[in-house]
């Protein structure tokens, strides 16, 4: 039986691209969480994760009457509605969905709703992650160019205090016209404009969306990087903003473009935390006295090799660099584990392994498509920013010598 029960799927942004994680059913009256449990509805043939009532078409953690009642679910990894795991580019996906009420449910008021009632879309859909953020155009006057970026102010921003700054780069792969790319391919933007991570450490978040790449190996850069510094430094002049704690997060050519960019202005980053990516040995030593965590496949072998040059010049430099190899397969406690050692050990600069291909999902090992090396550098960043203690290490370092 097909209902005309409002429907709102709510999305989130996974490691490589948008899901679905949760669908707010808008009734007329209203209902009790405490008469509900999982066993009411299914979604694509699974039982729910939670389900629960509001007063709002969101999601929660302290449930109350109302009339919506909210299904969440962990989609599968074939369930995603824009998927970005290819360096073809994003692939959209209309993202079948089918919930289905297995149980009679009585409202409040005690009017019944019958079993059988089946939702299949299409949908409304929102995306908490990307509605965070605000979207603007920065005009150069300088170069005559424009530049579209994202930014995430936090909630109860005042400007008596000082807050960090997150600036993510993303990579090539999401470079594009359209925009709003660089939120919704992985988590590297989102994830510190999240409720969890707000609590913890209220920042600013700055994401630019670029049209091309805006470096090269030949470590060149484009008019667009020197925009990308225009934006940051008129960010700087406008807000609150703690000087000295001023982040870089970047993966593959944010990588590329973060050590350009900190080698270019060394008193500019409180620390950077960088996944994927190498720059040139020749200038690096400009980053000695800078927080550094990078973080590349043993198996990349473009980023790996040139890190590892990266690394040697800047110990020729002065810097400690401290190096670690790490199995790519451990996950939750285990990586955090990995992570807290490292923390813990005495040094200027982190350079970590991921040891040979373990980065990659066994079953994406030996897969026609695309090469090793390039698998293993897609599938660097998605577990970085997972680690909770590498943003929590981040947010800890200052800028160093009062620059």
């Amino acid at each position: 039986m097909t209902s005309t029960i409002k429907t709102t799927l709510i999305t989130e942004i996974r490691w490589r691209g948008e899901f679905p994680a949760a669908a707010a059913l808008e009734y007329p009256e209203s209902f009790e969480s405490s008469l509900l449990d999982t066993g009411f509805f299914e979604v694509n043939g699974r039982s729910p994760d939670r389900v629960y009532t509001s007063r709002k078409p969101e999601r929660g953690e302290n449930p109350g009457e109302g009339p919506f009642i909210i299904i969440e679910w962990t989609a599968l990894e074939d369930e995603g509605l824009i998927d970005y795991s290819e360096p073809s580019g994003a692939r959209r996906r209309e993202g079948k969905l089918r919930i289905l009420q297995r149980e009679e449910i009585i409202s409040r008021s005690g009017q019944p709703y019958p079993a059988g009632t089946e939702l299949t879309g299409p949908f409304e859909r929102v995306c908490p992650d990307t509605r965070r953020f605000s979207d603007h155009v920065f005009y150069d006057y300088k170069s005559g160019e424009s530049l579209e970026y994202s930014l995430f102010t936090p909630e109860d921003y005042n400007p008596e205090k000082s807050y960090p700054l997150v600036l993510f780069v993303h990579d090539r792969g999401v470079c594009t016209l359209e925009g709003r790319k660089g939120l919704e391919q992985g988590v590297g933007g989102v994830i510190w404009s999240r409720e969890e991570e707000q609590k913890r450490h209220e920042c600013f978040v700055l994401v630019p969306h670029f049209p091309e790449a805006i470096v090269n190996d030949r470590f060149g850069t484009t008019v667009h990087f020197e925009v990308m510094t225009e934006i940051l430094n008129s960010l700087i002049n406008s807000f609150s903003i703690d000087r000295d704690r001023i982040y870089g997060v970047g993966q593959s050519m944010g990588t590329m473009s973060l050590m350009e960019m900190g080698i270019r202005y060394p008193d500019l980053f409180g620390g950077l935390l960088l996944a994927a990516g190498q720059w040139n040995p020749e200038t690096i030593g400009a980053l000695k006295d800078t927080n550094l965590w990078v973080i590349v496949a043993e198996n990349d072998e473009k980023a790996f090799s040139g890190m590892n040059a990266c690394t040697a010049a800047l110990e020729e430099a002065g810097a400690s660099v401290g190096r670690a190899r790490w199995d790519g397969r451990l996950r939750g406690a285990e990586a955090e584990e990995l992570a807290e050692k490292e923390v813990r050990r005495s040094c200027d600069i982190r350079y970590t392994v991921y040891e040979g291909s373990s980065i990659v999902p066994e079953a994406e090992l030996g897969k026609e498509g695309f090469p090793e090396m390039l698998k293993n550098h897609l599938w660097t960043w998605p577990h970085v920013f997972y680690v909770k203690t590498l943003r929590e290490w981040l947010f800890d370092q200052r800028k160093k010598n009062g620059k």
